[in-house]
């Protein structure tokens, strides 16, 4: 009786399915739909405030507002593919006096990247594109001054309120663009609207 019940014990303890592997499951499912929390097209607007450097450039520097329009398609549970627009749109007076007139400039670059999931909250995101600035009577207070070349983007950002269908969050960002007067840097920090 006791070699019996020995030997059933032996023979379910060696018919115990292992513990799934993660890697395993996640290749399995690498063609079905996802359950992820983003599945499909993701939507992501922010708004804020920015700033812009030139370095060889000159008289290129100056804050004012920034915004970033993100349109992704999942990829992967922890991976976009995005296409992007971000702008900052700093003001600057040609002359420091109360009386000089502020004047907007526009900096824009539509890039195609990636972003992705450090964890279900916390990301990263890196792109490519085309980058193009124009300042408003820059060149000795007198003519304007537009620029083009290629750009790429750095950014972060963290989703802080989650809700079924969509997030809001804070991202900073990054843009570099190489032109024919120097290297021009636009920086971002946003709040954004996440819906997926």
């Amino acid at each position: 009786m006791r070699a019996a019940a020995l030997l059933l014990l032996a023979s379910s303890v060696a018919s115990a399915d292992p513990k799934p592997d993660r890697a395993v499951g996640s290749a399995g499912n690498a063609n079905l739909e996802s359950e992820a929390h983003r599945r499909g097209i993701v939507l992501q607007a922010g708004l804020g405030g920015g700033l812009v450097l030139g370095f060889g450039i000159a008289g290129v520097v100056g804050n004012g507002a920034s915004g970033s329009f993100r349109l992704g398609r999942v990829a992967t549970e922890s991976s976009l593919v995005t296409l992007e627009l971000d702008l900052v749109t700093p003001r600057h007076a040609v002359a420091a006096t109360d009386s000089s007139d502020t004047y907007t400039d526009q900096s824009a670059t539509f890039m195609l990247g990636g972003q992705f999931y450090l964890n279900q909250a916390a990301w990263v995101r890196l792109a490519g594109g085309l980058g193009v600035y124009h300042g408003d009577h820059r060149d000795m207070g007198i003519a304007d001054v537009d620029l083009v070349g290629p750009a790429g983007a750095f950014g972060a950002g963290i989703e802080v309120v989650r809700f079924a269908h969509w997030a809001l969050g804070l991202e900073m960002f990054t843009v570099g663009m190489i032109n024919k007067d120097g290297l021009m840097s636009s920086t971002g920090f946003l709040i954004d609207a996440i819906l997926y």
